[in-house]
């Protein structure tokens, strides 16, 4: 399901069992190295942000379901938060860029519908970042550079969406 994902690629170069235990602890620690990096932006000191990298990592939830493709998107749902913020903090071509990467890659992490979880997630926390930022202008800059990043992730990964829109058709 996520044959263009990057962690699909451990399952290319080692043996199989080995690999899944390698994708395993690699989704553990991207999702908890994504929470820990969020709350670091969001001005939470270390102990803090330490705490929600373990509790989001090690959750339920995403421990009963590590060896399925939502956990590919879950585990970038930190990181696609912080690339919003610093798209309205920084208001960079490059941090748009970022935010690109962590929407295509959401794609083509091979659950459509989680994707369009996160994304569910990303629009109100893009929303509040916006209102933080001052001035009509840098606000509509700041729409701008989020709108471009996400049209770009999207056009990154559409080749997820091809066939959810034929499944989507049946």
């Amino acid at each position: 399901a996520a044959l263009l994902y990057p962690l699909t690629a451990i399952a290319y170069v080692l043996p199989f069992w080995s690999a899944l235990g390698v994708i395993a602890v690699a989704k553990l620690l991207l999702a908890g190295l994504g929470a820990w990096w969020l709350c670091r932006r969001l001005g939470l000191g270390r102990g803090p942000a330490l705490l929600a990298a373990v509790a989001y990592s090690l959750g339920a939830y995403f421990v009963i379901w590590l060896e399925h493709p939502q956990t590919n998107v879950w585990a970038l749902i930190p990181w696609l938060l912080g690339a919003i913020e610093l798209v309205c903090s920084r208001r960079r071509a490059r941090d748009a860029a970022l935010l690109a990467t962590f929407v295509g890659l959401c794609l083509l992490g091979g659950h459509p519908e989680s994707s369009f979880i996160a994304g569910l997630a990303g629009v109100p926390f893009a929303l509040v970042c916006v209102s933080r930022v001052e001035g009509a202008r840098v606000r509509r800059r700041c729409v701008w550079m989020l709108t471009g990043g996400a049209l770009l992730g999207v056009a990154a990964g559409a080749v997820m969406l091809v066939p959810l829109a034929q499944m989507a058709a049946q």
